[in-house]
């Protein structure tokens, strides 16, 4: 019995003492995980209204102008190929009796050839009819330079070189007379744009170098010829007035 009681006291014992003993703290609990949720992101901008669009422009309007009336004074531009007839003065303004035609280049110098070509006749009855008749043939050619523009009108310097043969036939036989003549010529002259188209112009030309003959007969088969020649800066204009139309 006393065994036990040893045994039990020795348990009470031990018992006492693991009681007095401390408890071991208990181990922190791990401290949370940092917050790393990211940050909701801004709401976008929101987006402008589209901007209106503008009004279309009103349509432009062209207005179709001659490029000749762009060079002022309404003349042609570039190129320009010209015909015309007109009068050789003097001589009866019921027929014209002289044509030309002219290549006008774009600085306005302008190449002209010219043909004339007359004739006329006179008849008189009395107790007898007799009849005078005249025929005449001019080819020259000018060279035309505008050397002062003012609107509309062109005061233009003139050169050129001539032929022409007349031939006047009086009532008879054996009686005509023939004048040839050769030359270089110069002049003036004045031209007036009436349109892009059309112009007047007004020339006065004078012999500078010439060279006449004078053929007359005197009979079947005979004749008297006289020459002249003539060198020399004249005014002893031949007029001439003509309307030409451009392409």
């Amino acid at each position: 019995m006393s065994r036990s009681y040893l045994v039990l006291a020795l348990t009470v014992g031990l018992g006492r003492l693991a009681a007095a003993q401390p408890t071991p703290a208990e181990p922190a609990p791990p401290a949370p995980p940092p917050d790393t949720t990211p940050e909701p992101a801004p709401p976008p901008a929101p987006t402008p209204p589209p901007a209106p669009t503008p009004p279309p422009p009103p349509p432009a309007v062209h207005h179709e102008v001659d490029a000749a009336e762009d060079h002022g004074g309404g003349r042609p531009v570039g190129w320009a190929f010209g015909v015309g007839i007109g009068y050789a003065l003097p001589t009866s303004l019921e027929t014209p009796n002289t044509a030309s035609v002219r290549l006008r280049m774009p600085s306005g110098l302008t190449l002209e050839p010219r043909v004339a070509l007359a004739s006329s006749s006179q008849t008189m009855k009395d107790m007898t009819s007799t009849t005078d008749s005249t025929a005449q043939f001019l080819l020259e050619t000018a060279v035309r330079k505008p050397v002062v523009e003012h609107g509309r009108y062109e005061f233009e310097v003139l050169g050129g070189a001539s032929i022409g043969v007349t031939k006047q036939d009086p009532n008879g036989d054996n009686n005509a007379r023939t004048d040839t003549s050769l030359g270089l010529f110069w002049g003036i002259g004045v031209g007036a744009w009436l349109s892009p188209h059309w112009q007047l112009s007004f020339d006065v030309a004078n012999p500078l170098v010439s060279f006449s003959s004078q053929k007359q007969e005197t009979g079947p088969g005979t004749s008297t010829t006289t020459s002249t020649t003539d060198i020399g800066v004249v005014f002893a204009p031949n007029v001439v007035m003509m309307i030409h139309l451009y392409d």
